[in-house]
C-alpha cells in the first residue's frame, strides 16, 4: 500500500480547491483549508467556551486584578458582541450531518452557537479587538494578545469534526472518486473497511461509536463538497475556545488517529475496485515505479556481466533521458572494476519529445494502444491534475490567472481511442468569456499566444508524459 501517495493526492486536491498550485503535505493543506475564506465558521458560546474566554482575558490583563463585577460584565458584553456579529445560519447547517452534531453536542443557534459567516482568522481578530477595547475601557490597561493565546486556543474539533478529520473524509472520498469508481460501490466498501480499521485501534463499544461517527462524516461528503472538488457554501467548522494544553493534546492523538483511519479505509476501498496497474497509475507511485524499473535494469546488468564474479549495485533516476547505470564489480584477483553503461535516447525530430512505451518489441500500433480501463484511469488522473498543471503554465504572454474562474472551469470530459489506437482527450472550459482569446475566434483580442486551447492542450500533454503516455490528441468540446 502506498499510503503516502494517496494521502498526497488528497492534499493536492485540497490545494486545488483553493486554486493554489504549491504542493503541501496533508497537515499543511488541511490547516490552509480550515483557515481559508472558503470555510464560513460558527462560534460556540456555551458555558465551557465562555469560561475559557474569561481564563484568556485574565491572562491578557495580568498582573492587573479583576473584580468579580468586571468579570460578570465581561461575560455579558462578550456574549452580546458575539450575538451582534452573527448571522442567521444557512439551511445547510440545520440539516443532515450538522443537525446530528448540534443535537449530540446540545448546541442551539442563537443561544450557545452562532453562525459568523467569516473565516477563522477573522473570528480570532474580532475577539481580540473586543478584548483590546474592554481592557482599556474597564481597567485602563493594554490587553496582551499573546498572553491570551498562550492559554486559550480557538479549536476546530471540540464541538464538531476536527479540521484534519473533516478534510480526510470529504476530500478523501472526492479524491477516490477521481479514479472513476462508482460512488455506491465505493461507499459500501468504505463502511466495511472503516469498521475493520477502527477495530484494530479501538476495541469494544468505543470503537463502534468512533466508526459510526466517522462514517457519518464520510457518507455526508456530498453535503460538504461539490462534484468538482470545491467546498460547498454551507461548509463550516464549529470554533470553540479551548484550553491550550488540551487542544494540543487532542490534536496530537485523537484527530491524528481519525485522519489515518479514514484515509486508510478509503484507500483500501480504492484498491479493491482497481487492478494493480490501474491503482499504480491512479496514485502515481514513483516509488513503486522505480522499483519496477530497477528490476528491469538489474536483469540488463546481469546479461552484461553474466559468468563473472560480480557484486552489483544498481542506481536509477526517474529522468530516463541520459540516465546512467553503474555497477560495482569484483574480479577473482580482488581488483575493483566498475562497469558503466549509459542509456541513450533516440534522436527525434525537432519539437517532438521521445517517449518510451511499454511492451517491448511488437507492432507500433499495438504498443500505442491503451485499454479501456487505462483510459478511464488516465481521465481520472487528468481531472486531478489538470487545473494545477494549467495554472503552472499560465503567465504572459499566455493567459494570466487573475480570478481563478478560468482554471475552475477546465475539465477533461472523455478519453477516446483513434482509429490508429492513440488516446484522444476531450476537454472543456468556460467559453464565455474566454473563447474570444482563441486564435480562430476573429475577435480583436484573439492571439495564438493567449489561445486557451494551446494552454490546456500543452498541460494535457505534460500530464500524459508524466504518466508514460506518448502520442495523443486533444480536442475542445
Amino acid at each position: 500500500m502506498s499510503a503516502g501517495n494517496f494521502k498526497q493526492l488528497v492534499a493536492n486536491k485540497m490545494m486545488a480547491n483553493l486554486n493554489r498550485t504549491s504542493q503541501k503535505v496533508f497537515n499543511q493543506a488541511s490547516r490552509i483549508v480550515a483557515e481559508s475564506k472558503a470555510v464560513q465558521n460558527c462560534l460556540v458560546a456555551n458555558k465551557k467556551a465562555m469560561d475559557q474566554f474569561q481564563v484568556g482575558f485574565r491572562a491578557g490583563v495580568a498582573p492587573t486584578e479583576v473584580s468579580s463585577e468586571v468579570m460578570k460584565k465581561h461575560r455579558r458584553e462578550l456574549k452580546g458582541f458575539i450575538r451582534r456579529n452573527s448571522k442567521p445560519p444557512p439551511k445547510e447547517l440545520t440539516e443532515g450531518l450538522y443537525a446530528s452534531i448540534l443535537k449530540a453536542r446540545r448546541l442551539r443557534f442563537g443561544t450557545t452557537i452562532f453562525y459568523t459567516g467569516v473565516a477563522f482568522d477573522t473570528i480570532k481578530d474580532r475577539i481580540a479587538t473586543f478584548h483590546d477595547e474592554f481592557a482599556t475601557k474597564e481597567l485602563g490597561v493594554e490587553f496582551d494578545r499573546k498572553a491570551f493565546g498562550s492559554v486559550t486556543h480557538f479549536d476546530h474539533g471540540e464541538d464538531g469534526p476536527g479540521a484534519g478529520t473533516f478534510n480526510a473524509a470529504t476530500f478523501g472520498v472526492a479524491t477516490a472518486l477521481d479514479s472513476g469508481i462508482d460512488k455506491t460501490k465505493l461507499m459500501s466498501t468504505v463502511k466495511r473497511n472503516l469498521e475493520a480499521v477502527v477495530a484494530e485501534e479501538y476495541r469494544g463499544q468505543a470503537g463502534v461509536q468512533i466508526s459510526k461517527r466517522l462514517y457519518e462524516l464520510v457518507a455526508s461528503f456530498e453535503q460538504l463538497i461539490n462534484p468538482d472538488g470545491t467546498l460547498k457554501a454551507g461548509a463550516s467548522f464549529f470554533i470553540t475556545a479551548l484550553d491550550a494544553r488540551g487542544n494540543i493534546d487532542r490534536g496530537a492523538t485523537l484527530e491524528k488517529d481519525e485522519v489515518n483511519m479514514i484515509l486508510k479505509a478509503v484507500e483500501m476501498s480504492v484498491q479493491e475496485h482497481l487492478s494493480a496497474d490501474e491503482y499504480l497509475n491512479f496514485v502515481g507511485s514513483s516509488t513503486l515505479k522505480d522499483k519496477m524499473s530497477k528490476v528491469v535494469l538489474e536483469k540488463f546488468v546481469d546479461n552484461i556481466v553474466a559468468g563473472k564474479n560480480v557484486k552489483k549495485k544498481v542506481n536509477i533516476t526517474t529522468n530516463i533521458k541520459g540516465a546512467k547505470l553503474k555497477t560495482s564489480t569484483k574480479t577473482d584477483g580482488n581488483k575493483s572494476v566498475q562497469v558503466k553503461s549509459k542509456i541513450k535516447t533516440p534522436k527525434t525530430p525537432k519539437g517532438k519529445k521521445a517517449v518510451i512505451l511499454p511492451g517491448g518489441k511488437g507492432p507500433r500500433r499495438d504498443r500505442a494502444q491503451l485499454s479501456k480501463a487505462s483510459l478511464q484511469s488516465f481521465l481520472a488522473i487528468l481531472n486531478t491534475q489538470i487545473q494545477r498543471q494549467v495554472a503552472g503554465n499560465m503567465g504572459a504572454p499566455r493567459l494570466e490567472n487573475r480570478t481563478g474562474r478560468f482554471l475552475a472551469s477546465i475539465k477533461a470530459v472523455d478519453v477516446q481511442t483513434t482509429a490508429r489506437g492513440f488516446p484522444s482527450v476531450g476537454y472543456t472550459y468556460e467559453k464565455n468569456p474566454y473563447q474570444v482569446f482563441e486564435a480562430t475566434s476573429g475577435s480583436r483580442v484573439s492571439s495564438p499566444e493567449r489561445d486557451p486551447r494551446r494552454l490546456i492542450e500543452l498541460s494535457i500533454r505534460e500530464i500524459a508524459a508524466q504518466n508514460q503516455i506518448g502520442r495523443l490528441f486533444a480536442r475542445r468540446i
